[in-house]
């Protein structure tokens, strides 16, 4: 790949000072793997800042939809047993929902480079949108970011946006995978009378309303730790050791970080009294 091959706005914000020469290395390096390459250039300009940012970022959301899956298997084979693949539609709609509620949180705090932190910005979602937009355009997209001098003020202020962020989130994908769950019941129930269901329906709102709770705040600070590691402490004990190193000290803090947040959630669901399991 030659100078003139990467873009004109990345170089444009290395030459201007924006951005250093890890931004240019990280976007070439993405630029070399065809799924990196795809979801950097193809999907959205959060997913291009994400892989500018982190030349890990491809790997960490492949360990969290890994762990994620084996979680989320296990969890539904220990309760279903014998009934696992008589109830594989319900296995597909909950494992569904934890692997998009696994993205959010690996998505949402990351660090981000913003190319021109000053631009005024639009959305898809209308007004109210680049509204928002333009709030979000000079805070990191971590609280422990360190590509320019952010405020206190500014980080305290990503902390509450992404915790709305990932309310919102979670609140949705609970709230789809309960109703799939509910209506894959009633129509089971309406063909065969004699289906008893392991757990009863949930009721929609509440349990949504749990589980976005939970993801906003445990988990949310949860992944925010766990980028500050990773963008402080793993640069000072791992040095310039290869990639596959990090890569492997990347799983082993996430694996503790999904371990210990499946312990937050069963207490946290046997609290409130929501019965939806995950691992989050």
């Amino acid at each position: 790949m030659t100078w003139n091959d990467i873009p004109f706005d990345v170089r444009d914000a290395f030459q201007k000072g924006i951005v250093s020469a890890a931004v240019i290395k990280n976007y070439i390096y993405a630029n070399s793997n065809p799924v990196s390459r795809f979801l950097m250039n193809r999907t959205t300009s959060g997913m291009r800042e994400r892989f500018l940012a982190d030349n890990l970022f491809l790997t960490k959301i492949l360990i969290e939809e890994g762990l994620g899956i084996c979680g989320k298997l296990s969890a539904e084979y220990e309760v279903r047993r014998s009934r696992f693949f008589d109830e594989i539609d319900f296995v597909f709609a909950n494992v569904l929902m934890a692997l998009l509620a696994d993205f959010a949180l690996v998505y949402f705090p990351a660090p981000s480079v913003k190319l021109n932190p000053t631009a005024a910005t639009s959305s898809a979602f209308g007004p109210l949108g680049a509204r928002v937009s333009r709030f979000t355009q000079g805070m990191p997209s971590n609280i422990f970011q360190v590509d320019r001098p952010y405020t206190m003020q500014q980080r305290v202020a990503c902390y509450l946006f992404k915790v709305s962020q990932l309310f919102v989130t979670g609140t949705a994908c609970a709230a789809i995978g309960v109703s799939i769950t509910n209506t894959l019941i009633s129509v089971r129930q309406m063909l065969d009378p004699q289906f008893a269901p392991q757990n009863p329906k949930s009721d929609v709102l509440f349990t949504s309303v749990m589980y976005g709770l939970f993801l906003g705040i445990s988990s949310s600070t949860r992944y925010q730790l766990v980028n500050g590691i990773e963008i402080h402490l793993f640069p000072r004990i791992l040095g310039n050791a290869p990639r596959i190193v990090e890569a492997f000290a990347t799983y082993i803090l996430r694996w503790g970080n999904t371990f210990w947040g499946s312990q937050q959630w069963a207490l946290w669901a046997k609290f409130t009294g929501a019965q939806r399991s995950g691992k989050h």
